[in-house]
């Protein structure tokens, strides 16, 4: 979300040559929530911008072609347990879209 696309495009491609067959755990930011950084709590006060976001970590896999998607968690699942608002956020398809997500990738 740091990053813009070309710069995840040349930090994979730095994985893939320096680290071949690894495990990458990454975490993605939907593209629409990556153009809201102004309005992100843990970034408002800050100089820290978005520049980037993807939909899911299966499109991962069109970054570099040694990308092979393995799996991804979305975050209200880990939070579930923290309140009925984190309970409710995990149930709903639409708001568990646009959450950040950490995938496991496999390196080629």
């Amino acid at each position: 979300m740091y990053f813009t696309e070309e710069e995840v495009k040349q930090l994979f491609d730095i994985i893939k040559n320096k680290f071949p067959n690894s495990t990458v755990l990454v975490e993605i930011m939907n593209p629409m929530v990556a153009t809201k950084t102004k309005y992100h709590d843990t970034v408002k006060k800050t100089s820290a911008v978005f520049k980037w976001g993807i939909e899911s970590g299966k499109a991962m896999e069109r970054i570099n072609d040694r990308i092979c998607f393995v799996k991804e968690w979305n975050l209200f699942d880990e939070l579930k347990d923290q309140g009925i608002a984190f309970k409710i956020a995990a149930a709903i398809p639409f708001i568990r879209n646009i959450n950040n997500k950490i995938v496991k990738l496999y390196i080629a």
